[in-house]
């Protein structure tokens, strides 16, 4: 079969052949209907492809969520097992286990201390930015406690633990 551009070709060719008179009715009865089985055909093919393209998209996007999903809830269980093991490693006191496939320790988050907002309207506002819109600066607030200002509506929290394999 005819590539679809040598087809268009040979139809382009047709048409300016009727328009010029350059062939006969009886002529172009006997060229037109292969060429346009052939072109039919190729149409055909053409849209069979794109209908199998569009449904292996379709399964691949069901795929990505399928996995997604699974990601997630292997991403919880990894969470779960995390913090099973934070809790009573931490019960017991024990700050690091050695094993053969690494080792497993009870550390103290670093970082900046956590901020809790217990209650946004009662910060006062110049902790928030000025915006078309209040919005709560927590940074300012986190700075103010740290540099030992009270702020109502605001408390600094104790470092989490965390568990980390190495």
């Amino acid at each position: 079969m005819k590539p679809l551009h040598e087809l268009t070709g040979e139809f382009n060719e047709l048409w300016l052949k009727v328009i010029d008179d350059e062939i006969s009715e009886e002529e172009l009865k006997e060229i037109l209907p292969p060429l346009d089985s052939q072109l039919t055909e190729k149409c055909e093919n053409g849209i069979s492809l794109i209908q199998n393209l569009q449904a292996t998209s379709m399964a691949m996007d069901a795929e990505i969520k399928r996995l997604t999903q699974c990601k997630k809830s292997l991403e919880n269980k990894i969470s779960s097992i995390k913090g099973y093991y934070l809790e009573n490693l931490a019960a017991i006191g024990k700050k690091k286990v050695l094993t053969n496939l690494g080792t497993m320790t009870v550390a103290k988050a670093g970082g900046k201390l956590p901020l809790k907002i217990d209650d946004e309207g009662s910060i006062p506002s110049d902790f928030f930015n000025q915006r078309t819109v209040y919005e709560l600066d927590k940074e300012k607030i986190r700075t103010a406690l740290e540099n030992g200002t009270s702020v109502t509506g605001a408390h600094l929290e104790q470092r989490g633990l965390y568990l980390k394999i190495s």
